[in-house]
């Protein structure tokens, strides 16, 4: 994992302190806007990303991986029309 995005505080140091316990290096923190979590999707060391937001977010961030390049894992349905 190299970069986590959230806007909520206690959710980054949640995931953090599950990552510190297995010993591997920290992620990049992305936060502040809303719309930070597009950076990751600059990034050229991301393969894919895994969308864990209200499920009204689900498709325009699952699109805006794909477009750029990404893999894109979704913990529930994206859409529920075409």
């Amino acid at each position: 994992m190299v970069a986590i995005a959230d806007t909520d505080a206690q959710s980054i140091a949640s995931t953090q302190a599950l990552i510190a316990k297995t010993q591997r290096p920290q992620p990049e923190v992305i936060t502040g806007s809303s719309g930070a979590w597009e950076r990751v999707l600059d990034r050229r060391d991301v393969d894919a990303v895994v969308i864990a937001t209200p499920w009204e977010l689900h498709t325009a961030m699952a699109v805006a991986a794909m477009r750029a390049g990404k893999h894109a894992s979704i913990e529930v349905p994206a859409a529920v029309k075409l």
